[in-house]
This record gives C-alpha cells, structure tokens and sequence, in this order.
C-alpha cells in the first residue's frame, strides 16, 4: 500500500504523523512525502524518519499546493492500494490494516472510514461522521447511501489503484477543496465501495489558523468553495441518484456556507459582494432542499443574498452567545425559531423556517438494569426530540424489544427527572418530563424507543449497558464503581480492582484533591475533602473545574502525570449530580474512558444547566423590562475569579467609612473568599442575577457577561484594570478581536457613567480605546492606596510564602500574548524568564515569585522548585509587590503600579519586535520604561546583579510621569463620586458626608 503524504511548513506537527504511520499495524507500506516547497525545518525531519525506515521515500516539490503535491506521489507511486495523509493529522494504529482487509474481503473499489477531530491531545467525535459511518455498509453504491457523499476528504479512504487510474486520475491543481472533485468522481464511478465504522483518521485542527482550509476570511478561499461547489455539482448531474445531489445541496448551502457568513463582518467590500451573490446561488440551487437544512444556516444565507450585512452580523453575535442549536415549535407545520430572529429589522420568509420531519432527532439512552424484590429487572431512561419543547404537545412514548418476532412492547412509566435538564446542555427547551422507566424479566443489550409527537413517529435502537455486577475488571487495576455524598461535605468514590498501597487523587492541570483512602469489601472507599488551605485561608471548595480521578501504585500522593482510574459506560450512566455545601458534584465518563468529576459552584436544582441558566437570563434581562432599583452596590473583579483590585479597594473604603447599604460582591464559586463585611453572591444564581438587574449601583473593573443589560436608573462605575501599555479594544485589528467581544465592549462602554483613570495618559487612552464618551475620573488607581499608604517590604507576607529572612525576591509578572494559544483554542501561557538559568547564575539567595495574567493563569507551567514560588493564584497582587525586592515584566500594566514603591524594575522583551507588529504598544517602550529591555534571560542576570541605584532613579522619574497623582485617596475620592452622581445615596453616604 502507497501513502501520499504532501507536506509544506507543518515542524509543529509532522513528527507525531510520521510516527503514526511508521508504526501503523499494517507493515506492507510505501510512505511517500513529497516536500511542497517547505521553508522551515520539516524537511529535516522528514529526512531523520527516512533515514531509519526504508519504507519512506522523499521527493522535493516546488510549492504546486496539496493537489499538485498528491499528483507528484500518486505518480511514483508503486502499491495496489492507495492513500492520503495530510501531514499535520494522526493516522490510528490499526486504520490501514481495517481498510485493507475490508478491500480484499469485499473486493470493492474503495472503502472510506469513520474520523474525528483532534486538538493538541485532545481527540474528539464528528457528529456528522457518526452518523454517516454507524455501522459496517460492504459493496454499496451511491445510490444504496447517497448521503456518504457528505464525507468529501480523500484521507480517511483508501483505493484501489487500477480503480484510481482508470476512474478518478488525476487531483485538480492550484485550487483549495480538491479532494472534493476526485471523492465525488470516486462515488460516482465505483462498481461498490465499503463504507466502515472504524475510526481510521484523527483531522487536526490547527490552534494558529495556519492551515489553508482554515483561511475563511481570504477571497481566494471564498472563490475556491464556490467554484468548488459548482464542479461537484456539475459532476453530480450526470448520473448521480438525486439522493445524492440532494445531499450535496444541503451541503454546501448549510455547513460550508456559514464559515463564509461569519467572515461578513470584516469584508471587503468585494469579498462581501461574492459572497452574497454566492450565498443567492447556493439558496436557488438548494431550494427543493431548504427545509431539510440547518435552519440558521439558510437564515444567514437569506440574509447574505439580501444583501443585509448589517442584521447579517447581528444574527452572527447572537449565534455566538445563544448557540448553534435552533428551538423548533409544533403546529400545522414544524417551524423554526432561531433566537437571532427577535434582533432583527429584517424578518426572514416563513418559507425559510419550515422544518421537515424526517431532520427531528430522537434522543434517547437507558441506564443499566436494576434486579428488583421481585426478581424482575427495571432500567430507567430517557427519550426526547432535540430542541423541541413538548410540554402541552401530544406526544406517545413507546419502549419495547425487537427480536426475531418483530417489536414486543413493554409497560412504560413516565417520570420526571430534574437531573436531564443539567445535563441536556439544550440552552431553550426542558426535558426534565423526558425520564421514562420500563420493567421486564431479565436483562437485555437494546431497546427500540419510539416517540410519537404530534403525528410524527421517531424511532432508535438504544443501548442498555451491561448490569454493573458484569463489568470487566482487571485484576491491580482500578475502576470506579460508585459515586456520592460523603460526610462533612466530602465527596465519596468506590474504587475496585486497585492494589491496596495505591494512592488517589481528583486532578486538574493546576489544582490537586488528594483521597482519604479505607479498604471496604471488594475495594476500597475514597473520600475526597473539598474545604482545603490556600495561602493560609480556609477555604470551603476547590475551583471549579473537571477533576480527573488518577492514582499511583507507588503510594506517594497520585498526581497530574498519573495513570486516570477507568470507569464503565454502564456505571457512569448511573452517576448523579448531587450538591454538598460549598459545590455541585457530577460525574461523568471523558472520552477516553477516565473516571472524572465536574465540581461547580453549588446552583440549585433550579438554577443549574444550560436550560435554567439561560431561562434566568431571558427572565431577568428581558427586552422592555424596568424593575425597580434596590438599595446597595454590587462589586465584581475579574469575572467574579477574585474579590481585589480597584473594586475592593473602594468596597474597603465604604465599608470602613459606614456605608450603611448592602455591599455585594460577585463570586464564581466557594473558593472565592468575599469580603467579611460583603453579602456574597453566586455568579449564576437566581439571587444573583436578580441583584445584577436590580442593585441601585455597580462597580466591576472588566466587563459583565454578554447578556447583561443595564436597568433604568443604574449607575455603573467601571474602574477599569490598569494603564495600557498594550494596545486594545478599537485600537487593535478588528480580526484580532471576536464579533462578540467587539459588540459586548461596544453595549458596554455606552452603559459606563463613570471611567476611572489612574493618569492623564490613560484618560485620553481609555476612552478612545473602549468607544466610552462619558466622563473620566483620573485621581489615581484604587488599588495602589495600599502601595502609597504602606510603600515598605511586607514580611508577613513573604511569611506567608515560606520565604526565608535575608533573600532576594524577585517577582515575575509578564502579561498575556494574543497569537499564543493552547491546543483547546485558550490564550497561552507565555514566560520568557529561562527560571532554571536565572536561579542557577544568581545562586540560592534569590526567590522568584511567578505570576501568570489572570487570562491564561489556567495554562501557567512553573516547575516546581524551593526558590520558585508559583503565585498565580494568590489572591491579592498588592501584598506580592509589597514582598518583593525588584520587578521584572514586559508589557504588563504591573510598570504602572510596582513603581510606586520606588523599586527596581526590568523588563524581559525578546520578542518586543513581534509583539509592536502584532498587538502594537501606545508608547516606545525602550524610550519609555526605566533602565534598558533585556533581551534574554542572561542579559537579565546581568542586570539583577548590577548596583540598582540608577535604575531606581529612573524609575522614580517613571512614577512622577504616571502615577504622580497617587496620593492614597484614590477609592474614597472614586466613592465621593459614585455616591454624588447617584441621588438615590443620599441617605447611605459614609459617615464623612453626612
């Protein structure tokens, strides 16, 4: 068999293909890479693969494109079969050796597989492909499956070569999509092909956009699809059933299409003028198939052939916020009811919003069987109609067996199950009445669930996993059997299988839950306490977050790089959430088969899920609506992670001066420790959201969520975050920043009444920058009274830390970069400080202190060491200033602040040059900082041991420029001017002005 691998400027990547493929189970392999021009080093690596395994064959291209590269390793190609690999994807271990047997049992002309997605490690399911691929289909044609002809990639394929030569030839060139034109041909002109279940492909996605398929918003790209679309189509029209053209339609006018609309934005003017006419085509061509096309998908197309850009974006911020899922209504026709349809001034042709019956999904699953008294088994379930809401529908449900007799119908009791609301992830429809419960005489591996709703009958086969009792354990490894309660607000897990010395514990990739182990019968019990100590708080629950259960044999404390302790399907499915104190608890099976536990903050039955949250939302938020404004002050810091910054310095302030109405403070979950004097609200509770709509006065010093709306009357003091080196908001590339983000600054800053400014810089910055045309207080950061007030080394603090008497303490605080990015799409951790080199050149008398920006402090790797202290997570920056003797950063707004101590200050910048072309700085920063940028670690070193006199001089030079209006009284005189402009405060003012 010949792979052709073309590869162009993939280094990140090619070495995890290449080992996929050298160590694939099928042996009898010829891997062709042809080099497309590469300019980096993937050239060399592909020659190191190539030098141990003779298998491998190179051949250098000249930047002909994927198409072009194909055709030059299709031609030196020697096997009888035939496949494609891009170089920046995995192939499975066993993916050749499933498609070949497949091949020479059927003796078809091509089988194509089942694939999924992979990001960085994370691998994930195709929704598209597990329908397409449920089941093994040998020797079919297009006309037995004309929708397989929605599966367009050449590499999860695998062909016979003659059956390649004769029928499909040559790959078109200098055209993105080729693979499309050569499968379609393929299809159409194979005897019979296999259609296999296996997963033979992992398609990654690249983090940094790089990939050509990935290049949306490029005219040549929108060109390429449409033209594209037009071939296939032409081919199809030849001959193909119209099953399968009809397949295509939907298509290209729904998924293909809405990558293209979400561009509009942005466009040019030629760009959008293509695609509206493209988008007008698509909805003619695809007009006897409309109703069975995503809904939202033609919505935005009708938008685009209507030429309305405007609403078009609109109905694109709202998919973003409110999802991809589109709420469908029961009548005389099934109609939908995409949420974007209430912000427009366009409305969209009823014809749009009809729904064929056969697109309604059903649902459904069962948990394992349970043995009652009376001998009989009961298994409990589910079955609902995705995005329908069938409360007052007439609906008949009906459970049963199917076997050699046909469908035997069982007693079926209908329930309520509260707990499929959490997990439904259905953000408008209820399913808590979805719960049904069937009993029959012995265990069963299927049941046929059909619904009936108003009129229309769906139907599926519903797996029954197997009774606990039967799971598979093998012998010193652990399986999860149980999940629950435990005392004192624990949480309890029932391991089997596991030696008794093992330890456990529940795992993030920054937190740690380690277990209380007690030998039960047939296993052991593990309880995990969710009070812990952090920074020497107790504090009543972890951060919230999926806590994977992992342990260790060697009995030393299980850690993140542990083995995951496996559970059953059939067991999962009987996990519950449940809610203790300070947390609610669910577990749930990863997609690996792991053992994990997802702890939130403790919402109420009412409150938690998807459909509550956004219930909540629509409730309290509601277009129109003026509820009458209550007493108090609402604060929030950094999206309720903290309660610091600016907002807590003027939350101390009222509170020591008398304010006598409540002071809120907004709060992710229990292990946000609120102030002792401050009423804590939950971020997501319905007390909450009532207070953020009611609350007479709010502070935040970041945005609310995108849903909040700003009631009549409301004051609204944004204390902002810092003075902004870092360009931001309108002042960046629009591209930079998302359509949501851009229209949720937008609503914001027009709801601000007052903008605080620590310096005269930043009040002519801010407000350009955040489009706020309101008035601007500049008298100085609250946050930074404590720096003026105390200005000396804190001790108790580096205490607090373990830092021993007489060290040096450097602390390390470097802003976030916007092009780094982790494999799930987050913001990446970013540290230039080589921590090693810096500790080893200045010896042990130095402790860093690492502090990551609060947007990527999830991603931070700090390796542990006695003098690197990791203090991400420490709550209050301030007291960290105070215990260090000098700074180091590089863009940061932390310059702002530190300098006020009259401290040391250096800057880390080797990619200064970069970071101006991509994210750009308001001022020069060699010009503008003290001292002198280093450009490396080692410069840095130099520096750090040279006599800092001068640099202190230049640093107070620094502070006269931008924080010379610091006098202390920043959060008093911020409150004087909240509670001024507010004439509702005229009874609660703190005692001074009364």
């Amino acid at each position: 068999m010949s792979v052709i691998v073309p590869f162009h400027n993939v280094a990140p990547y090619l070495d995890r293909c290449l080992t996929s493929l050298v160590t694939q189970s099928y042996r009898r392999l010829e891997i062709i890479l042809v080099d497309d021009g590469s300019t980096d080093t993937s050239a060399r690596i592909a020659a190191g693969y190539a030098r141990y395994d003779r298998r491998i064959k190179i051949i250098r291209g000249h930047n002909a494109g994927p198409g072009g590269a194909r055709n030059i390793g299709i031609r030196a190609a020697r096997g009888t079969l035939l496949a494609f690999a891009d170089a920046d994807d995995v192939v499975p271990y066993r993916a050749y050796e499933f498609m070949a047997a497949s091949l020479a049992q059927s003796k078809s002309d091509f089988c194509v597989g089942s694939y999924g997605r992979i990001r960085g490690n994370h691998r994930t399911s195709v929704h598209l492909a597990d329908r397409l691929h449920q089941k093994r289909r040998p020797r079919v044609t297009l006309r037995d499956v004309p929708e397989i002809i929605d599966d367009v990639f050449l590499w999860n394929k695998m062909f016979q070569r003659p059956f390649w030569d004769n029928e499909v030839g040559s790959i078109p060139e200098r055209i993105r999509y080729e693979d499309q034109e050569a499968t379609a041909r393929a299809y159409l002109k194979a005897s019979s092909f296999d259609v296999l279940p296996d997963p033979v492909y992992s398609w990654r996605i690249r983090e940094d956009g790089s990939s050509l398929t990935q290049e949306k918003h490029l005219m040549e790209d929108l060109r390429d699809r449409l033209l594209v679309n037009e071939r296939v189509r032409a081919l199809l029209s030849e001959g193909a059933p119209e099953a399968a053209v009809a397949a295509w339609q939907r298509r290209v006018a729904g998924a293909d299409l809405i990558p293209y609309l979400e561009q509009a934005a942005d466009a040019s003017d030629k760009y959008w003028a293509m695609l509206s006419e493209g988008a007008a085509r698509l909805l003619e061509g695809s007009r006897q198939e409309l109703d069975r096309i995503d809904p939202q998908a033609r919505a935005l197309a009708y938008l685009a052939a209507a030429n309305r850009r405007d609403e078009l974006a609109l109905a694109l911020v709202d998919r973003i916020n409110n999802g991809t899922a589109t709420p469908l209504v029961f009548g005389r026709t099934i109609t939908a009811r995409p949420t974007f349809l209430a912000s427009l001034d366009v409305s969209v042709p009823a014809s749009l919003l009809r729904v064929d019956p056969s697109t309604l999904e059903l649902v459904a699953a069962a948990d394992p069987p349970q043995e009652q008294e009376n001998g009989v088994f009961r298994v409990e379930g589910y079955a609902y109609v995705r995005n329908a809401e069938l409360t007052g529908i007439p609906t008949v449900l009906t459970v049963g067996t199917t076997g050699t007799d046909g469908f035997s119908a069982l007693p079926v009791e209908r329930m309520r199950n509260p707990h499929l609301d959490l997990v439904s992830s259905d953000r408008n429809c209820s399913h808590a009445d979805a719960a049904f419960a069937v009993e029959m005489p012995g265990p069963t591996p299927e049941l046929t669930v059909r619904l009936e709703v108003a009129g229309h009958l769906l139907e599926r086969a519903v797996a029954v996993p197997a009774p606990k009792a039967a799971s598979a354990r093998r012998i010193g490894t652990p399986a999860a059997e149980s999940l629950a309660a435990g005392p004192r607000g624990s949480l309890q897990i029932k391991v089997s299988g596991g030696p008794p010395e093992a330890s456990y514990a529940l795992v993030t990739s920054r937190h740690r839950i380690p277990a209380e182990t007690n030998a039960v019968q047939d296993g052991v019990l593990l309880t995990f306490p969710l009070a812990f100590r952090s920074w020497g708080q107790e504090v009543p629950a972890p951060p919230s977050g999926a806590y994977t259960l992992r342990w260790s044999a060697k009995g030393s404390g299980a850690g993140a790089g542990d083995v995951a302790v496996a559970v059953q399907e059939g067991v999962s499915r009987s996990f519950r959430s449940f809610l203790t104190p300070a947390a609610r608890v669910r577990g749930f099976r990863t997609s690996s088969g792991a053992m994990a536990v997802s702890i939130t903050a403790p919402l109420a039955d009412s409150e938690a899920g998807d459909f509550h949250q956004y219930r909540l939302r629509r409730t309290c938020f509601a277009p129109g609506r003026e509820p009458s404004l209550q007493p108090g002050i609402l604060f929030e810091s950094f999206g309720g992670k903290n309660c610091t910054d600016s907002p807590r310095a003027i939350s101390d302030y009222l509170a020591s001066a008398g304010f006598d109405e409540p002071l809120y403070w907004s709060v992710a979950d229990r292990s946000v420790e609120a102030p002792p004097y401050a009423v804590p609200l939950l971020q997501g509770s319905a007390e909450w959201y009532e207070r953020l709509a009611t609350t007479r006065a709010l502070v935040n010093n970041n945005n609310f969520p995108w849903y909040f709306r700003k009631s009549p009357g409301q004051f609204y003091l944004q204390t902002w975050h810092g003075t902004p080196l870092k360009k931001l908001g309108l002042d960046i590339p629009p591209r930079n920043l998302s359509l949501s983000y851009r229209d949720l600054m937008k609503r914001e800053a027009q709801w601000w009444d007052l903008l605080l400014a620590q310096n005269e810089f930043a009040a002519r910055t801010l407000p350009a920058a955040l489009g706020y045309r309101g008035d601007v207080l500049s008298s100085g950061y609250p946050r930074n009274d404590v720096l003026v007030r105390e200005g000396k080394r804190d001790d108790a603090v580096r205490n607090r830390l373990g830092i021993s008497a007489g060290q040096k303490v450097i602390l390390y605080a470097p802003t976030w970069r916007d092009a780094a990015r982790t494999d799930a799409g987050r913001p990446d951790w970013v540290g230039h400080l080589d921590m090693k080199l810096a500790s080893r050149a200045l010896g042990p008398g130095y402790t860093f202190l690492i502090r990551a920006h609060h947007n990527v402090s999830a991603q931070r790797r700090v390796a542990a060491s006695p003098n690197i202290l990791d203090v991400t997570d420490y709550p209050d920056i301030n007291d960290l200033y105070l215990a260090a003797d000098a700074l180091v950063t590089d863009y940061s707004s932390a310059m702002f602040d530190f300098c006020l101590l009259g401290k040391p200050m250096y800057f880390l910048v080797p990619d200064l040059a970069g970071f101006e072309s991509s994210r750009g700085l308001y001022l020069d920063l060699a010009e503008t900082v003290p001292g002198v940028p280093a450009a490396n670690t080692a410069e840095l070193v130099r520096m750090l041991r040279q006599d800092p006199a001068p640099l202190i001089a230049q640093v107070r030079e620094f502070s006269a420029r931008f924080a010379g209006g610091e006098v202390g009284r920043a959060a008093q005189a911020a409150a004087e001017a909240m509670l001024a402009a507010t004439p509702a405060f005229s009874g609660a003012h703190p005692e001074g002005r009364r």
